[in-house]
């Protein structure tokens, strides 16, 4: 274990599994990545940069990851072939008349070897595998979306759109960016191309089927190899996710449990608390007050999965993910479960460093170590929805879900069809909005009334579906 090192608040609440900030997201990161206007996107990618996959994460040193991030989400049985599967839906050797639909292309075109993004916030160099370059200054042109059908479905990527400002005619003068940054995904993604009809058509044309995807060159010399780590994981949780199962559960179980943190190594929070309370199914809270002068508060929920990846050496330990869907983060690393001082402990070692919780073997929420807490229901007007994907090419739609119950009520969109959480909101007060050109697909928000002790947590699900 590295040593552990002093943590300002925030840091120490980043650590590990306690609220799993640290990496990627995955849609609220790349929105977040967003909200500089295009004029200043470059300025956020400086850098080196060659190509993502091939020399970079698909390099057998790095099979191990993919292999332990995999197995802790879908399980031992179905690692090994699951990870081909996703390895072969990005790892396509053609695009184009050359496509092999429905697998993209993800390296660089027209014979690249890597790009650099100046200083400037502007130019950008196309290094070619001849040692030859290509620069051009670019200026921002919109906000534009690349689109496709993608089977029976519409695709649509949305990105930044850039023009050459020289008058060289060639396969670089049209960029487009997506909002992906080392900052918040831990890569890139982009294409360039000759006209702007042709960076905008994503699934047919001279450049169907091809999104270029990159990673700093400079992620491959980490004596860590914490980008590679964050990156992979990245890949593998969003895309897996929603396939966890019984083998899932299994191999997180022993984590299970409530788990205070241990502040002896940290005398500058004496008086402060902070647990985490991990569910049979996946699910993770974080509780905590660093004044020393109220009880611990929700502070966040996530998703944990976990593999012991050598069985039989009669230790529990191995790989941990976890997923903070809200934040937006996924924090990859490894636990360990042991004694301290003669005590039950759960150990987080992740890039950021190394973390301890002690087993309690009290009651796990607020609210429910009380006798007197009462079982409550939450009851609502609204249960489903469904929309017409045409009823919102043009507009928004809106509704209120009317809840009601015996404590406070929080709102939460849990589940929704891949990168369209953009597309549906809840307010605090329980009024759904679809957003217009609302992906096809099924969204769920949860609805939970607060634990106290009078009454425990109750949790209802509202679901929506757009045809």
């Amino acid at each position: 274990m590295k040593q552990l090192i002093k943590k300002s608040i925030a840091a120490l609440l980043s650590f590990a599994l306690i609220t799993t900030a640290g990496v990627i997201t995955s849609e609220k990161a790349r929105a977040e990545a967003a909200d500089p206007a295009g004029q200043n996107f470059l300025t956020l990618i400086k850098g080196d940069y060659q190509p993502l996959f091939e020399g970079a994460t698909f390099d057998q040193k790095y099979d191990h990851y993919w292999h332990d991030y995999a197995a802790a989400v879908v399980g031992e049985s179905q690692a090994n072939d699951i990870v081909a599967y996703l390895k072969a839906s990005i790892g396509s050797t053609g695009y184009g008349s050359n496509a092999v639909p429905p697998n993209f292309y993800c390296g660089f075109i027209d014979d690249v070897a890597s790009i650099s993004f100046g200083e400037d916030g502007k130019t950008v160099t196309y290094k070619k595998n001849d040692g030859t370059t290509v620069s051009h200054e670019y200026e921002y042109v919109k906000e534009a979306a690349a689109k496709g059908m993608y089977g029976e479905y519409e695709m649509e990527m949305e990105g930044h759109l850039y023009q050459a400002k020289d008058d060289n005619d060639d396969g670089f003068e049209y960029l487009l960016m997506f909002p992906d940054t080392p900052d918040t995904t831990y890569h890139l993604e982009f294409r360039y191309a000759d006209t702007e009809a042709n960076v905008l058509s994503l699934t047919s044309g001279e450049y169907g089927y091809w999104v270029g995807s990159a990673i700093k060159s400079s992620a491959l010399s980490e004596a860590n190899e914490a980008t590679l780590q964050n990156v992979i994981s990245l890949f593998v949780v969003e895309n897996l996710a929603d396939m966890t199962n019984e083998e899932t559960n299994k191999q997180r179980a022993g984590l299970v449990g409530t788990w205070d943190c241990d502040f002896s190594a940290f005398p500058e929070y004496a008086g402060a608390q902070m647990y985490i309370v991990l569910g049979a199914d996946g699910s993770g809270k974080t509780y905590a007050d660093f004044t020393g002068k109220a009880a611990p508060s929700l502070t966040a929920e996530y998703t944990f999965f976990a593999y012991d990846e050598n069985a039989t050496d009669g230790k529990d330990a191995g790989t941990y993910i976890s997923l903070n869907e809200e934040a937006g983060t996924v924090t990859p690393g490894r636990y360990e479960i042991g004694t301290v001082n003669g005590k039950k402990a759960l150990i987080f070692t992740s890039n950021e460093g190394t973390i301890t919780y002690l087993y309690r073997e009290a009651a796990s929420e607020p609210g429910s170590d009380t006798k007197a807490a009462k079982a409550q229901t939450i009851t609502v007007k609204t249960a489903s929805k469904t929309y017409k994907a045409n009823a919102l090419k043009k507009k928004s739609k809106s509704f209120n879900i009317g809840a009601k119950a015996k404590t406070s009520l929080t709102y939460k969109v849990t589940k929704y069809p891949k990168n369209a959480k953009k597309y549906i909101k809840v307010s605090k007060k329980g009024k759904v909005t679809l957003k217009k050109n609302a992906k096809k697909g099924t969204y769920k928000i949860t609805v939970t009334a607060k634990a106290t002790a009078a009454y425990k947590q109750a949790t209802k699900t509202v679901t929506v579906k757009v045809k």
